[in-house]
């Protein structure tokens, strides 16, 4: 019935139908099976944490070979997709330590994307150029080429050139434009500052120029830092997804 349930899309009946049985179970061999299936109703809903979290409960050492293999493999994927790349890739050595001579391509693949998340671009084109190698795939070998001579601009560096000179952070970060009407803008409310002084406005020209400047100062460093790690992001999650897309049009 747990079957048929899932097959209908009633992925949590299923689930719930699943548990009874595993509850039932003494066997690990069926216990596993079970919770494998259990976690394909998680999976189709999405909830890839979930999923995971019922592969846990597994026990990746007993059963046929062929169980264990899913096993292992959904629960890296799981990991993956719900962001626990440490894991997956944790989960992926000892898959390989168990299954010495394992070829999946689909495995091969979710190593590269693993450590393209965890930015170990080192390790992701070795395995890059291993995965075209083994399989005659016809990849661009200098993909990774740029992205580990790509010298990211660091947040904290904006923050203390904008402190230094106010402006310059934003353009070091990459928005020259912004810098220079932040330096401006900064350069106004100081010049306001002298001129309400000059003019005897002592109170308002300090609270409001002062007060401005302050503002401006520090948010323009602020702003700094945000723009070098939106445009370092946007520059890794550009190369993650195009590297993404070319291992999917040569699935296997």
């Amino acid at each position: 019935m747990a079957d048929s349930l899932f097959q209908n899309g009633n992925f949590l009946e299923a689930r719930v139908e699943y548990e009874r049985l595993i509850f039932l179970q003494t066997k690990d061999a069926s216990r596993n099976e079970l919770l494998l299936k259990k976690s394909f109703c998680y999976k189709a809903e999405g909830k890839f944490d979930k999923a995971f979290e019922t592969l846990k409960r597994t026990d990746y050492y007993s059963g046929e070979d062929s169980i264990r293999v899913q096993l292992f493999y959904e629960s890296i994927l799981n990991a993956y997709l719900s962001e626990q790349y440490d894991i997956a890739l944790s989960l992926l050595s000892e898959m390989k330590y168990n299954f010495e001579n394992i070829e999946n391509y689909n495995l091969e693949v979710l190593e590269i994307l693993t450590l393209n998340e965890l930015m170990k671009w080192s390790e992701a084109k070795e395995k890059y150029l291993e995965l075209a190698a083994n399989y005659n795939l016809q990849l661009d070998t200098t993909a990774y080429k740029d992205i580990i001579n790509t010298k990211l601009r660091k947040p904290e560096k904006a923050v203390k050139l904008s402190y230094l000179l106010p402006g310059s952070g934003m353009i070091y970060a990459g928005a020259p434009i912004r810098g220079f009407t932040s330096l401006a803008l900064q350069g106004g409310s100081v010049a306001l500052v002298v001129h309400g002084l000059r003019e005897g406005y002592f109170f308002s020209s300090t609270f409001t120029g002062v007060a401005l400047f302050y503002l401006l100062y520090n948010g323009g460093a602020q702003y700094a830092s945000n723009i070098a790690a939106k445009r370092n992001n946007d520059r890794i999650n550009a190369f993650k997804l195009s590297v993404k897309n070319t291992l999917q049009d040569n699935s296997k």
